[in-house]
C-alpha cells in the first residue's frame, strides 16, 4: 500500500507537559492514589485549530506504614508507594483479562440468536461505552508542508490543503486466517480510522486480533473473514472497550468498516465496496461523508466536471464516471463556502472513494479527506 500526504499552512503549538509532585511532598500512607494529566508534542496545524489532550487514571498500591509526623529519609523513601501513570491520553474502565491474540472477547447476542445464558446473567451483557474519560478533542492527522493559501473563483477563500491518497491493491490468494477452515464462505473487510481525538485503536474480529495499532486516518488492507454476522471490538491499548458491535460480512463481497465520531463517542459504519460499471479507459469517483457535526457537504471536481451535492453524514454516493486527468476538487459546507481544496490525479481504469471527516471535532469546518484508489 502506497500513501501520499499533502498538507500546508504551518503553525506550531507547543503543548505543556504535566509536572509530577516534588520528591518527598505529600503524606506517606499504606495506600496512595493519584491522578495525572499529560499531553505534549509539537503539532503542525491550521491557524484556528486548538489541540487538547488529557488523561486521568487512579491507582492504589499497598506499602509499609509510617507515622505521618516522622521525617522522610532516604531509607524509608524507597518504601514509599508509587502511583503509576496511565497510558497517555487514556484512562477509565479496563477490560478484565489478558490482552493477547486469541483472547475471549465478551460475547454479544447476534441478530436472530436466542442466548438464554445472557438473559439470565445480565453481568455478561456488554454495553457500548462512552469515550475514554479524559479523551476527546482534536487530533491533527500529521505534519504539514508548505504555507500557501489562495483565493478561488467567486471570491471564496481557499484554506490549507489537507489530504491523503491511499492506493489499494487486491490480495487474491491470501488465506482466510479468520476462518475455522478454508471451505467456509467469506468476504473481504478492512478498517478505516476516521475518529479524531483518540489514541490508536486495537481492532478484533470475534476474539482474533485484526490490527494492533490503527492510527487516525489510516486504512488497513483487506482480510478475508467468514460471511455472516461477526463481532467487531474496538479498544485502546489500556484494554478499554470503546464499542462492540455485530457487522454483517458479505459473501464474496467487500466492505470498509469506518470507525467514526458520533455525538456520544464512536460508531462502526459498514460501507459496501461495490465495483463501478465503466469502460476500461474511464474511471469512477464516489464520496462518503463521515463528519457527524459538519452538516451536508458538497464536492466539486474540476470545472464542474462532477458534482456531489449535499452529502449527509454516513451517506455514500453512487459512483460517477470521469475521464483520466489531473483535477482540482473543492469541498464546501452547507453555506457553500469552500473549506478544503486539493488535487486528484485520476488514472485510467481506477475507482476512487473520497472519505470526508473531521480532524478537529470541535470545528465543523476542520475537514480532512482520505482518497482511496482501487486497482
Amino acid at each position: 500500500m502506497y500513501m501520499k500526504t499533502l498538507f500546508s499552512q504551518n503553525q506550531r503549538d507547543d503543548m505543556p507537559s504535566s509536572m509530577l509532585p516534588t520528591q518527598g511532598e505529600g503524606p506517606s500512607a499504606a495506600q496512595g492514589n493519584g491522578s495525572t494529566s499529560s499531553g505534549n508534542g509539537n503539532m503542525t496545524m491550521p491557524e484556528n485549530a486548538n489541540m487538547n489532550s488529557s488523561g486521568n487514571g487512579n491507582s492504589n498500591s499497598q506499602g509499609n506504614m509510617q507515622n505521618a509526623n516522622e521525617p522522610m529519609t532516604n531509607n524509608n523513601r524507597e518504601n514509599r508507594p508509587v502511583t503509576p501513570l496511565p497510558n497517555p491520553g487514556e484512562g477509565g474502565a479496563a477490560f478484565p483479562g489478558t490482552m493477547t491474540p486469541g483472547i475471549t472477547i465478551p460475547g454479544i447476542t447476534l441478530p436472530g440468536q436466542n442466548n438464554q445464558n445472557n438473559q439470565n446473567n445480565q453481568s455478561n451483557r456488554p454495553v457500548t461505552p462512552l469515550p475514554n474519560p479524559g479523551e476527546g478533542g482534536p487530533a491533527f492527522p500529521g505534519p504539514s508542508t508548505g504555507t500557501g493559501t489562495g483565493t478561488g473563483g467567486g471570491g471564496f477563500n481557499i484554506p490549507a490543503i489537507i489530504g491523503t491518497i491511499i492506493t489499494s491493491f487486491p490480495r487474491p490468494n491470501a488465506p482466510c486466517r479468520f476462518c475455522a477452515n478454508q471451505n467456509q464462505t467469506y468476504g473481504n473487510v478492512r478498517f478505516l480510522n476516521a475518529a479524531s481525538g483518540y489514541n490508536p485503536f486495537r481492532v478484533y474480529v470475534n476474539d482474533q486480533l485484526f490490527v494492533s495499532q490503527l492510527n487516525f486516518s489510516e486504512l488497513t488492507s483487506y482480510e478475508k473473514v467468514p460471511s455472516g454476522y461477526q463481532i467487531v471490538t474496538v479498544m485502546g491499548d489500556n484494554q478499554y472497550i470503546y464499542i462492540q458491535k455485530p457487522i454483517m460480512m458479505p459473501k464474496d463481497g467487500s466492505i470498509t468498516v469506518a470507525i467514526c465520531n458520533t455525538e456520544n463517542g464512536i460508531d462502526l459504519f459498514a460501507i459496501s465496496d461495490s465495483s463501478c460499471a465503466k469502460s476500461n479507459y474511464l474511471s469512477c469517483l464516489r464520496v462518503c461523508n463521515l463528519s457527524f457535526n459538519s452538516g451536508p457537504l458538497s464536492v466539486i471536481v474540476g470545472n464542474n466536471d462532477l458534482r456531489f451535492m449535499n452529502v449527509d453524514y454516513q451517506e455514500v454516493t453512487n459512483f460517477k464516471v470521469l475521464s483520466p486527468a489531473n483535477y482540482i476538487f473543492y469541498v464546501m459546507n452547507g453555506n457553500r463556502n469552500i473549506i478544503l481544496s486539493s488535487s486528484l490525479d485520476v488514472k485510467m481504469d481506477v475507482s476512487y472513494t473520497m472519505y470526508l471527516f473531521n480532524w478537529n471535532i470541535s470545528s465543523p469546518d476542520a475537514i480532512t479527506v482520505v482518497i482511496v484508489e482501487e486497482h
